[in-house]
């Protein structure tokens, strides 16, 4: 337990009005002040690279920032991951595939493929699924499932993205959290590409008949996400 938990519990407190952004702040500020004072600290490493996630994706509009965001957060995954204690860290391995993703995304394709983001993000994340199947609600599971969905396979260089893996992945996901509302849709539309349309509907409609009673930012956009790909879907069969 460190002192930014609380603020980084709190970090959606006003996430509309004048302090919006004040919890995390502050959260990343005790967190960085920890480390100052114990370099070698797995807990402050993961949890201020958590943060520093939550700053380049929810709290920051500007590219340079997020680069720069989340190239600190990698930063500081990749020192602590040269300690024993880091790499064995199932929260040091998820929270630098979930990390690097937002690099990729922040950087764009080009920059990716020269840095080799997918492997790296497949290489961590099944690092962390190995130590902690289950940790953040199985986040790994949900971030492997996407990967890949997404990632182009292309022979020699890219062979194994597979859309059988992904929906293995995000089922089970799903199981381990039924609620997750980001799990069901990246799951759904995996489902959809793969031709089993009606199943894919089904369930954003799942998602959007039960909303949860305090979504947070993400499940809104979601929410708002689901609603264009049953539109968008009705179109198509």
């Amino acid at each position: 337990m460190l002192e930014g938990d609380k603020y980084l519990d709190n970090l959606w407190e006003d996430y509309e009005g004048e302090n919006k952004g004040k919890n995390l702040e502050k959260a990343i500020e005790l967190f960085e002040s920890e480390l100052k004072k114990n370099p070698n600290s797995v807990e402050a490493s993961w949890k201020l690279m958590k943060a520093l996630y939550f700053l380049g994706t929810n709290f920051t509009d500007s590219t340079k920032k997020k680069q720069e965001i989340f190239e600190k957060a990698i930063s500081i995954g990749e020192k602590i991951y040269k300690t024993k204690e880091g790499k064995s860290s199932a929260e040091v391995n998820l929270w630098m595939g979930i990390n690097w993703g937002r690099w990729g995304e922040a950087f764009g394709i080009f920059e990716a493929a020269k840095k080799g983001v997918a492997d790296k993000i497949r290489k961590y994340t099944e690092e962390s699924l190995k130590i902690n199947p289950k940790l953040d609600d199985g986040a790994a599971y949900k971030l492997l499932g996407r990967l890949h969905h997404k990632a182009p396979k292309i022979p020699i260089i890219l062979p194994w993205p597979s859309k059988k893996k992904a929906i293995e992945y995000l089922e089970k996901a799903v199981e381990i959290a039924p609620k997750d509302i980001t799990a069901k849709m990246f799951l759904a539309e995996v489902l959809f590409d793969e031709g089993k349309k009606s199943k894919a509907i089904e369930i954003i409609k799942e998602i959007i008949d039960n909303p949860p009673e305090k979504p947070t930012p993400e499940d809104e956009d979601n929410l708002k996400r689901c609603k264009k790909l049953l539109n968008k879907w009705h179109c198509l069969i």
